[in-house]
């Protein structure tokens, strides 16, 4: 019987269809990451953070992955959440702080920010979460292809 030669001939063409698939959901992945910073999860201010997602492949010697993420620092905050506790800013450099009050401009030498938390508004994980199911029915389908094929061709 061919089939475990079948099967080893099958592993370049069973790789090259998954190179194709992973670059193919990774792309996916990055516009749905894209879509959820266009005012779905965030508001956009500048488009900073949606300009700086982008997508990797990652190759190992027996692994495939896009990486779909951004550079931008604060990105993390929102993702994930922050607290910042209360804490006092006082002037270093310049003779005093200015900032605006209803009433008009407020000079000082220190102020007093009182803590505040930013909630978590995931862009990210969430994407990655809700394309989960489909991710691995495609990955799936095309290994099962594949192998499908092999099978056939070692049996004839």
């Amino acid at each position: 019987m061919k089939l475990p030669v079948a099967l080893r001939q099958a592993i370049p063409g069973l790789a090259s269809a998954l190179d194709r698939e992973v670059l193919a959901l990774g792309l996916k992945l990055s516009a749905r990451v894209k879509q959820k910073l266009s005012g779905e999860v965030l508001k956009v201010r500048t488009g900073r953070l949606r300009r700086s997602i982008h997508m990797e492949m990652k190759r190992g010697a027996n692994s495939i992955a896009a990486v779909v993420g951004t550079n931008v620092s604060y990105a993390r905050l929102h993702e994930l959440g922050h607290s910042v506790p209360g804490h006092v800013v006082e002037v270093r450099k310049a003779r005093a702080l200015r900032f605006l009050e209803p009433s008009g401009a407020v000079f000082a030498k220190k102020v007093y920010v009182p803590p505040y938390t930013l909630k978590k508004r995931s862009f990210l994980q969430s994407s990655l979460v809700e394309m989960t199911p489909e991710i691995l029915q495609r990955l799936s389908a095309v290994a099962g292809s594949e192998v499908r094929q092999a099978l056939i061709k070692g049996v004839e």
